[in-house]
């Protein structure tokens, strides 16, 4: 049944909640970032990861795109979850360029992202339909057909 009360329109959220959404969103990058500094951390070492170091992996690149794309400060989020998903890209083509030819040198130091990546997830950084989904959706949330339509081509 009806409880006879009348349906209000969503409110638009506060200032302090589109900073506080934008702040979670970065917090979940600096995150992110801060995974990589320990890898390399260890890479420098010359030593495998010990079992406490985990290199990111889709997953981890899925959180922080979905914290992005739901964001309240639009676009910014919307756009740095679309770097991200290029960035991630560019790490899924350098790894599978690795497993075809091996290890790549820089400086004397191995760059290697596949092999010791120690629990990561096993399709490693190839973006999967959870991360093309949410850009789809925080694209069509923005009214953002031209670019929810790169997205779904670049899916094909």
């Amino acid at each position: 049944g009806d409880s006879g009360g009348a349906r209000r329109p969503p409110s638009s959220p506060g200032r302090a909640e589109v900073s506080s959404s934008r702040e979670a969103a970065d917090n979940a990058e600096r995150l992110l970032r801060e995974m990589w500094s320990e890898h390399e951390v260890w890479r420098g070492r010359r030593g495998k990861n010990p079992k406490n170091i985990v290199l990111p992996d889709v997953v981890t690149y899925s959180t922080v795109i979905s914290a992005y794309a739901a964001c309240l400060e639009q676009p910014y989020g919307v756009d740095r979850a679309r770097e991200l998903l290029a960035e991630l890209e560019g790490l899924a083509v350098r790894e599978f360029d690795e497993s075809r030819h091996g290890a790549k040198k820089e400086e004397g130091r191995d760059m290697t992202l596949v092999g010791d990546g120690g629990g990561r997830n096993p399709n490693g950084f190839m973006p999967d339909t959870t991360v093309h989904n949410t850009l789809l959706q925080a694209y069509a949330n923005a009214g953002n057909a031209s670019a929810a339509e790169d997205i779904l081509r670049s899916m094909i």
